[in-house]
């Protein structure tokens, strides 16, 4: 959560807005969860025994590393390409994806091959890392282009997405921390009217915001 919340500043003083931070944490929230869902299922169906070890928590970072890059320069790309205009069209995000789509291609392949001779030729100390990695690698290739550049435009999605992501993750702390059952029901219900009182305050500014020319 703070390194999420380093990044969300991070981006924020290099873009000057906060909504590149929440698009990128929200594709890597979404690639380290399909990861993680992809090893599960792998592991259940005994395709793999793979454990949440050292391996496989470095496979994580690599994984959201390698994620928030590709982002990072498609952003890069839309800033470019916006230049002084005060709204972000679909056409410039459009523009800005074909304009990067081959770099990121290139070098999402290139990483593949070399994670997948890692996978069928490596042992037993780097199957569990190799899986992780060639999941992350194709999960966060598309989302880079297909979640994190989109969001940019659909503020009012973007926000319901964080804070969907926050409840949770609130929600899922506590189940974890927490034995009492009713505690837990009680934290969320709470997270769950804070989430709709959210939601319609954000459809409140969205129809108070001035008409777009």
């Amino acid at each position: 959560m703070l390194a999420l919340g380093a990044v969300v500043a991070y981006v924020w003083i290099r873009f000057g807005t906060m909504q590149y931070g929440l698009a990128a944490i929200v594709a890597l929230f979404h690639d380290v969860s399909i990861t993680l869902g992809v090893i599960t299922v792998a592991d259940k169906l005994g395709i793999g025994d793979f454990r949440i070890d050292l391996a496989m928590i470095a496979a994580f970072l690599t994984v959201v590393g390698y994620s928030l890059n590709d982002t990072i320069v498609v952003f890069d790309r839309i800033r470019e390409n916006r230049g002084k205009l005060k709204e972000l069209s679909n056409n410039i995000i459009n523009t800005s994806i074909n304009m990067t789509l081959s770099r990121t291609l290139l070098t999402s392949f290139t990483t593949l091959v070399a994670v997948v001779f890692l996978f069928f030729m490596g042992g037993p100390g780097v199957h569990g890392f190799s899986m992780a990695m060639l999941c992350g690698i194709l999960v966060g290739t598309y989302s880079s282009i297909a979640v994190a550049a989109p969001l940019l435009q659909n503020r009012r999605l973007l926000h319901t997405v964080v804070y969907l992501m926050i409840a949770v993750v609130i929600i899922g702390i506590t189940a974890t921390a927490v034995a009492n059952e009713v505690f837990v029901l009680v934290v969320v219900a709470i997270v769950v009217v804070f989430l709709i009182l959210a939601l319609r305050m954000e459809r409140r500014l969205d129809y108070a915001a001035p008409a777009r020319v």
